[in-house]
């Protein structure tokens, strides 16, 4: 009984993991990129 309840939820529970760690690399590029923009904003033209 317990072993096909685990069975039914494992493929939710990989799927959410999988989620999380697509979100954090989105956010971690996010972040780059916005980093880039402020030190190309940031040097002085001329």
């Amino acid at each position: 009984m317990v072993r096909a309840a685990v069975r039914a939820l494992h493929p939710n529970t990989r799927a959410l993991r999988g989620f999380r760690a697509a979100r954090k690399r989105f956010y971690r590029q996010m972040l780059s990129a916005h980093a880039a923009r402020q030190a190309a904003d940031d040097k002085p033209t001329g």
